[in-house]
């Protein structure tokens, strides 16, 4: 008896297992784009983008997916090189670029998430395997996070559009022969879908990707209301750059720094703070001048949008909200899943989750499938003119000199 008990209940296990591998492990990405030759290429030359798969058990909850993401996957360290640069109101930010071999072939601009800089575990896992491809990458880093201090009492916990152009206007007068992309997360994807709307065809890069990305500030202050729990996380991120700046709040004649200290959610930060800083009147105008939506069929390069439908932040709600404004731009290809979380799509073994995930592969499927068309696309004459300028550019960058596998020149370690 106990034999049969034994053997139905591991008959019951494999008819399980096997029912969670076919029905639950994979599943089609749903692709919304207009039927364009570009977006045809891309389609055929990714194949990452075709099927979401390898998923843990786990992996089937958005809220365990995006803290896996967040707070348990570790990344290997790097070796930065920074610079500081400042915009046209004085203020100062970094970007720090990644060492990288000689057979660059091109630069990726990554734009972190909120209070985000190169020190992120995503961040450093992500530009591993950038590395790995043969790309440059260069971070820009939030002001006021990581080991930045600010030197001006101007602080937005949304991002701001400006610091990128100023970013990319500066990559592109240092390596101007050098294609130039961009991966944007969650509401560094946000500032990066702006900035791309606001420059139109003056954009510099020549195609991104949005990962996780919100879109409509408006209505992602009511789910944010909603979500009290991801509103104190998020909110317990800034209060530590603002306990570190607190220098200038203490006496700033618009603020009252003993509430924000007591602040519990992102929008009393908001409220206390980012409004009163940024002369904004109300909080919704303040998360509606921060929103993408509205610059989405401004965009005039090839752009991804990746997002979760279980994204316990980035709402399918606020997916939903932006599909009439994508549909409208036949540049733009929106790729959704049922599963993934935010900034999450886990892939791997039964239980086990491997360093890279289905964003990864994606995102460097289709910077590779843009680059390889656009350099098609002018010709094979001009395409050898760019192969030679890329090697010039690996000569001469001061990036790329090695000395005993670590870049030469000034370098930044990165603490965990």
């Amino acid at each position: 008896m106990f034999f049969l008990t034994l053997l139905a209940f591991a008959v019951l296990c494999a008819v399980l297992m096997i029912t969670f591998k076919v029905y639950f492990r994979e599943e089609e990405v749903k692709i919304m784009c207009s039927d364009t030759k570009f977006n045809k290429f891309i389609l055929e030359n990714c194949p990452s983008l075709k099927i979401y798969d390898r998923i843990p058990i786990w992996g089937l909850n958005g809220h365990l997916q995006t803290c896996y993401a967040s707070a348990i996957r570790k990344g290997p360290t790097h070796l930065w090189k920074r610079e500081c640069l400042e915009n046209s109101d004085g203020e100062d930010f970094w970007i720090d670029w990644l060492n990288s071999k000689p057979r660059t072939n091109a630069i990726i601009c990554v734009i972190p998430g909120i209070a985000g800089h190169s020190g992120n575990d995503y961040i450093k896992n992500f530009a591993h395997f950038c590395q790995l491809e043969g790309y440059q990458v260069v971070c820009w880093n939030w002001p006021g996070c990581g080991d930045h201090v600010l030197s001006h009492a101007r602080m937005t916990t949304l991002g701001d559009a400006k610091h990128l152009k100023v970013m990319f206007d500066h990559v592109f007068k240092k390596y101007p022969d050098v294609p130039i992309y961009a991966v944007g997360f969650s509401l560094g994807a946000n500032m990066l879908l702006k900035y791309l709307g606001q420059e139109g065809k003056n954009a510099i890069v020549k195609a991104a990707v949005s990962i996780s990305a919100g879109y409509c500030g408006e209505r992602g202050l009511n789910l944010i209301r909603k979500r009290t729990f991801y509103s104190k996380v998020l909110a317990g991120k800034w209060k530590v750059v603002i306990k570190k700046h607190e220098h200038l709040w203490k006496n700033h004649p618009a603020i009252d720094y003993s509430k924000i200290q007591k602040a519990s959610s992102l929008e009393q930060i908001d409220l206390l703070l980012s409004t009163k800083i940024l002369n904004y009147n109300t909080i919704e105008e303040y998360y509606a001048a921060h929103g993408s939506l509205e610059w989405l069929e401004h965009i005039k390069i090839p752009t991804l949008l990746l997002n979760a439908l279980d994204d316990p932040i980035a709402h399918s709600q606020l997916v939903e909200a932006a599909k009439g404004k994508i549909g409208l731009n036949p540049n733009i290809i929106l790729a959704t899943t049922k599963k993934g979380g935010h900034m999450g799509w886990v892939q791997g073994g039964f239980f086990r989750p491997e360093l890279k995930m289905w964003m990864d592969s994606v995102s460097l499927d289709f910077i590779r499938a843009a680059q390889k068309l656009q350099m098609t696309e002018r010709g094979s004459e001009t395409g050898l003119k760019c192969r030679g300028s890329l090697n010039k550019y690996s000569e001469n960058n001061p990036f790329m000199k090695e000395r005993d596998g670590f870049v030469a020149g000034t370098t930044m370690l990165e603490r965990d």
